[in-house]
């Protein structure tokens, strides 16, 4: 079943985005494509649309596009359903001279995967200036959700449900203008859950209370330590709000991607990748944001090997860092699985995280030879002392996970958020290939 895919850390990319995913039929048959040509590492083709036709290239090896097209995704699925293409139909691109429309230079800029993840700012003292006025908006940010919380419990959660969509709407931008752009988007999923659990009530006074304590600890943010300062930072949606200096002694070790994660923030996109330390034994979270017309890091697919030291952020949960030096493996690297799992000491962690860290939605949870077990339609991940965790069913792959289990135990890298485990990436014969791509893929 692998075999007929594409090297996944190259097909992985579109995961994240529905739209691509149901556009790969059409833009990557042969019939729709022209002019097609390799030279090097490039290659290009000219889609033939039933209206509109557009030029698109791809490079290769730095995993960058260019695309004539207007769409604001990236890549497109023009350049999605190429690079499928030449994966599929090799004999459709044959060497020839690069096209006088093709402009390597202009289309296809130096990329460093170091500095999109580091982002290291160009004068720190204007970078400490801007820090210090971000903090001001946060801070009245943070005082005008509190005054919008209180007033939500004085009404009472009852009358909740009949508030119109621009009561939360209004406070969403609000947030969001503040330099707080993860609440903004905690407050828009507000009238979702309440329209669509059951059990509403419960989870939204959860989240009030939570949202409630991060209002009061920016009052007293210069009494924290620095470790609680950027928690709290990447909480409101403040990444890399720390200079190089003040990160802690570099870790190297050879790390494999487990996952993946794009996202819109203030209208740019960001990127998340996991990251584990096969000798240390430990995970790393990287976050960069595409910047105007920067383009987002395509390298650091799930499956891809990389040798380096990385730099992690002073934070309670000791996720975040930043790449220092990184060197990608050119050739299959073994990669070495963990030891066998105890479940017990996974929600043991979850627990000691939300003592310090009360935010924290889910935490990556890497889990080794584990045995897949279901009962009365709920699926379980079970380890060698008979203790299971329940798995996230809202994944129409889960069942991938059922199948491979059934020849030996399975290793399985996803977020446990204390109730359920959402299974992401799937280790199968030594590659980690994303459960969600698996389905759409394949039928």
């Amino acid at each position: 079943m692998t075999d007929y895919l594409p090297p996944f850390a190259d097909i992985v990319a579109v995961a994240n985005d529905k739209y691509l995913l149901k556009a790969l039929p059409d833009t990557s048959r042969p019939e729709v494509w022209q002019n097609t040509g390799k030279h090097t590492t490039l290659v290009w083709g000219d889609f033939c649309g039933q209206k509109v036709s557009y030029r698109t290239s791809i490079d290769l090896d730095a995993k960058t596009y260019a695309c004539t097209c207007k769409s604001a995704r990236y890549p497109c699925n023009h350049g999605v359903g190429l690079w499928l293409l030449q994966h599929r139909a090799t004999e459709l691109f044959s060497d020839t001279a690069l096209p006088e429309w093709l402009n390597v230079a202009k289309s296809h800029p130096a990329f460093s995967t170091v500095q999109f993840f580091r982002q290291t700012p160009s004068s720190p003292i204007q970078w400490k200036r801007n820090a210090a006025q971000r903090l001001h908006y946060i801070r009245i940010g943070m005082a005008d959700l509190e005054a919008w919380l209180l007033d939500i419990i004085d009404n009472g959660l009852a009358n909740a449900p009949d508030k119109p969509k621009g009561y939360w709407m209004s406070m969403s931008r609000r947030l969001n203008d503040s330099y707080c752009p993860a609440i903004a988007v905690k407050i828009e999923q507000l009238p979702k859950t309440i329209a669509n659990q059951k059990n509403w009530a419960d989870i939204v006074l959860a989240e009030l209370g939570k949202l409630y304590l991060l209002s009061q600890s920016f009052k007293h943010f210069e009494t924290l330590t620095p470790e609680t300062q950027f928690d709290l930072f990447t909480t409101v949606g403040w990444h890399n709000s720390r200079l190089a200096e003040e990160t802690d002694e570099a870790v190297v070790d050879t790390w494999v991607v487990l996952d993946r994660q794009l996202s819109t923030i203030r209208k740019r996109q960001m990127v998340t990748v996991v990251l584990w330390g096969q000798t240390t034994q430990r995970f790393a979270m990287l976050t960069g944001i595409a910047h105007s017309r920067q383009k987002p890091d395509m390298h650091l697919m799930p499956g891809v090997t990389v040798t380096g030291s990385l730099r992690y952020y002073p934070s309670e949960l000791q996720l975040q860092a930043y790449p220092e030096q990184l060197s990608f493996e050119t050739k299959a690297h073994s990669v070495a699985h963990p030891l066998p799992t105890d479940l017990q000491a996974v929600t043991t962690a979850f627990q000691t995280s939300i003592l310090t860290h009360p935010w924290i939605a889910q935490l990556p949870t890497l889990l080794s030879k584990v045995a897949v077990n279901v009962h009365q339609g709920q699926i379980y991940l079970q380890d060698s002392q008979r203790q299971a965790l329940p798995v996230n069913m809202t994944s129409k792959a889960n069942w991938y996970l059922q199948v491979y289990s059934q020849q030996a135990p399975i290793s399985v890298f996803g977020y446990w958020n204390g109730t359920t485990f959402d299974a992401v990436t799937l280790n199968v014969a030594g590659n980690w290939i994303p459960l969600k791509t698996l389905p759409e893929i394949i039928t």
